[in-house]
């Protein structure tokens, strides 16, 4: 066996060696403990963006005071404002803006966070200021041809903002809305292009979607209800015969008569109020067309001689808004005549509908529509 000697010194040495080894191990720790423990620890939740102010929730631990900065994307300079853990309301924002976010540290400066974007609405509300039918929730009444004018709550003129209507069916069909913004009002006319008279549409949704610069374009919320959408419920004003439902003969008074029924989209003369089209006067024009001879009727039912409006659909549309085309189907009965000037018999005929009342400039008529007497 070998044996090591060991003088006193060297072991007066040895715990002196280990003493100086531990002292400098634990002032290592420590040291290291107190640099690696970051001012904040946890993340930044979005948890509402409106047109003038975000709300955030700061959700984590922090040794120091820490405060949120928040500038305009594109500028150097945060605004920073001493904050505190938990949810945090951030106001005096522009609408219409990117915006970016980050924290602070107040005691160490060169503490960083990552930055968190977001992009401000055009407005919170919007208040719709002439359409003949109030809103009904989140729809708003709307038809081809009519110029809305809205009132936003608040508004950024300088942005580079864009509206569109997103089809409510495909979210891919976009059509571009040329507005103007005056007098705290947006307006813009409703496209012809937004609804189809052939084949026809009664009534078509759309989102009103917007876009800042090359942003995607993106809906807008009703009153900040994430689950719920502006919605521009687009009616085609324009009547139109589509089709016969039947023809056929029968007798009136011992005499032939024909008795015809026409499908298609028509106003009624009922509910005379501002939440609906009114419209007091019908009149059908029948020409022949061998000899151009004419029958024009208003509605009535007088003898064998009968011409009205049936009310034989549901009146409120998917969007809670009334149809604008209550009838679906005229009745037409009048008798078999041959005489001069006026001949209602076998052979070809062309007709159509005209709608009026006593508002000014509220006239329609539909389409002319080819039927034969067989």
């Amino acid at each position: 066996m070998i044996k090591i000697k060991t003088s006193s010194k060297q072991l007066f040495k040895i715990p002196v060696l280990m003493a100086f080894m531990a002292s400098f191990l634990f002032s290592c720790s420590s040291d290291s403990g107190d640099t690696d423990i970051p001012p904040f620890q946890g993340d930044i939740e979005i948890k509402q963006v409106m047109a003038n102010k975000v709300t955030i929730r700061l959700n984590g631990s922090t040794t120091s005071g820490i405060s949120y900065g928040v500038r305009e994307e594109g500028e150097s300079a945060y605004i920073k404002t001493p904050t505190s853990l938990g949810e945090v309301v951030i106001n005096d924002l522009l609408p219409a803006t990117k915006y970016e976010l980050t924290l602070f540290a107040n005691e160490v400066p060169d503490f960083t966070y990552k930055v968190i974007k977001f992009t401000t609405p055009p407005f919170n509300t919007i208040e719709d200021k002439n359409s003949k039918i109030p809103n009904r929730v989140f729809n708003y009444y709307s038809e081809k041809g009519f110029k809305h004018s809205l009132r936003p709550d608040v508004f950024n003129e300088n942005a580079n903002i864009k509206f569109f209507f997103i089809d409510q069916e495909d979210s891919n069909k976009t059509i571009e809305l040329t507005y103007t913004y005056a007098n705290g009002l947006i307006n813009f006319t409703v496209p012809e292009n937004s609804i189809s008279s052939e084949p026809y549409q009664e009534v078509k949704g759309y989102y009103l979607g917007y876009k800042l610069g090359n942003e995607n374009i993106e809906k807008l919320n009703y009153e900040n209800d994430l689950n719920a959408f502006i919605t521009f419920a687009v009616f085609n004003p324009d009547p139109k015969i589509t089709g016969v439902n039947y023809i056929k003969e029968d007798r009136c008074s011992g005499k032939k008569e024909y008795r015809l029924n026409f499908s298609g989209y028509f106003f009624s003369n009922l509910f005379e109020d501002r939440y609906n089209y009114y419209f007091d006067t019908s009149t059908i024009f029948i020409t022949r067309l061998d000899d151009q001879s004419e029958i024009v009727l208003q509605e009535k039912s007088i003898d064998c001689i009968t011409y009205y409006r049936s009310v034989n659909s549901n009146i409120v549309s998917p969007f809670g808004l009334n149809y604008l085309h209550i009838v679906k189907t005229i009745e037409l009965h009048y008798p078999d005549i041959d005489a001069s000037g006026v001949k209602f018999t076998k052979g070809d005929y062309k007709m159509k509908i005209t709608f009026s009342s006593n508002e000014v400039n509220n006239f329609y008529e539909t389409n002319t529509f080819l039927f034969t007497l067989p």
